[in-house]
């Protein structure tokens, strides 16, 4: 890194800065953006319908539920519209590309083996890390963790027409290595600075299972459960101080925080075809928050510049995040139209937060949220001895999002009350095509 000149103060100031240092809670990001338009226009109710690379996400048993390979790209993009005290929270809205790839193969008469993959870039980094006061309103569930990649390689096992398991993980990228070191001080009456910085993204996964069972070809029964994935991030800091005649030594810096947290997700749903052509699916997803540690951020500073205090830590309350229950559901409508095959879809949620009241210090941001979602699509037939001789199928989806207002008020009078509130907007385009 090219030298560059400091006050010999900056040590300090960014000792105290990082005293305040936090990480809000994360989740994956297609839990907020879905995984193609279908599920979007469902209001992500995906357990029991999802099928080919979309099941990658919802339900790893559905990438062996079809006959045929089959590729989906998407693009989905989210506008978050979130206050905080009645201001813009800037919250960075998330957008990328998704792709989901299924490929089937017979292993024999009555078994189906497939591998899936589904995958998500966002189109802006490849990772974004983000750390911000403690006390600094922040939205917990809305920040870093939209905007990173997801990939989730599966594997799936179809029995007869009745019952298909699958397997697999949720990969995606750490950070660590062996951090920051910098030098500032006064050399021959020249203020200087010098700086080096030593970070790795290794991988980390999480396991996938799913089940689809079909007792009769008018009802499917889905259970999917995602494993929980904490990613810390791991960064030490070395700052050498030497301003002669006035303060010379060393900061050691230690800094351990949450930088993606996904939790244990189980989620059961079931889709019955009521009539020729529409069919009712809806899901249930818990999921186990309680196992979330370290919002803020774990901070220890050993400090020896020949004053007090050599050393100095930041403490805050444990985060105590509560396990939630959503709900989930939508319709889906298919009707001939001008030789081709359309589709209309609706869909209602309910998420609410693991966020409890910040009574105390911290002012981490959430709501519960009431989801409405709609899509429609084409599906064109194949031509025979053509390019595609299956159909090609396009989907439009779209939800509103909207976050229950919310004020909570501190113990202590002299903090300000945190109100909390706002709107998300998602949509998503995509193009299935099967081979």
């Amino acid at each position: 890194m090219k030298p560059t000149r400091r006050n010999p103060k900056a040590g300090w100031a960014l000792l105290v800065a990082l005293l305040l240092v936090a990480r809000p809670a994360a989740a994956d990001p297609t839990d907020l953006l879905g995984f193609g338009a279908r599920s979007l226009g469902l209001a992500n109710a995906g357990a029991a319908v999802a099928r080919g690379g979309a099941a990658a996400m919802w339900n790893p048993a559905g990438v062996a539920a079809i006959d045929s390979a089959e590729l989906t790209l998407s693009y989905a993009t989210g506008s978050l519209g979130l206050e905080i005290n009645h201001q813009n929270a800037h919250v960075v809205s998330p957008s990328g590309l998704q792709l989901g790839l299924a490929l089937p193969f017979k292993l024999s008469s009555d078994v189906t083996a497939a591998i899936g993959l589904g995958l998500f870039m966002p189109d802006r980094w490849i990772v974004r890390i983000q750390l911000v006061p403690s006390t600094e309103p922040r939205f917990l569930l809305y920040d870093n963790d939209k905007n990173r990649i997801v990939a989730n390689p599966i594997l799936g096992v179809r029995i007869g027409r009745e019952l298909a398991i699958g397997a697999g993980a949720s990969v995606l990228a750490d950070v660590g290595g062996s951090g920051v070191r910098f030098d500032v001080g006064v050399e021959g009456g020249e203020k200087v600075g010098r700086s080096a910085i030593d970070l790795e993204i290794p991988t980390r996964a999480a396991p996938l299972v799913g089940v689809l069972w079909s007792p009769t070809d008018k009802l499917q029964v889905g259970v999917g459960w995602r494993g929980e994935i904490d990613l810390k991030l791991r960064l030490d800091i070395v700052a050498n101080v030497n301003v002669v005649g006035v303060v010379q030594g060393d900061a050691i810096i230690a800094l351990r925080a949450v930088n993606f947290y996904t939790p244990h997700r189980l989620t059961l749903g079931a889709a019955w075809e009521v009539a020729d052509g529409v069919l009712v699916t809806g899901d249930v997803a818990y999921a186990k928050w309680s196992g979330y540690h370290g919002g803020v951020a774990e901070l220890q500073i050993l400090v020896d510049l020949g004053v007090t205090p050599s050393l100095a830590s930041a403490a805050f309350p444990q985060d105590k995040l509560s396990d939630t229950l959503a709900v989930r559901g939508g319709s889906e409508l298919r009707f001939p139209i001008l030789g081709i095959t359309g589709l209309a879809r609706f869909g209602l949620g309910y998420e609410p937060s693991p966020v409890p009241d910040q009574v105390l210090a911290t002012n981490f941001a959430d709501n519960d949220r009431v989801i409405l979602s709609s899509g429609v699509g084409v599906e064109l037939p194949g031509t025979k001895g053509g390019l595609l001789e299956r159909p090609l199928s396009f989907d439009l989806g779209a939800q509103w999002q909207q976050l229950l207002e919310r004020t909570t008020r501190k113990l202590a009078a002299t903090l300000p009350a945190l109100q909390s509130g706002g709107s998300i907007v998602i949509a998503a385009l995509t193009a299935t095509a099967r081979f």
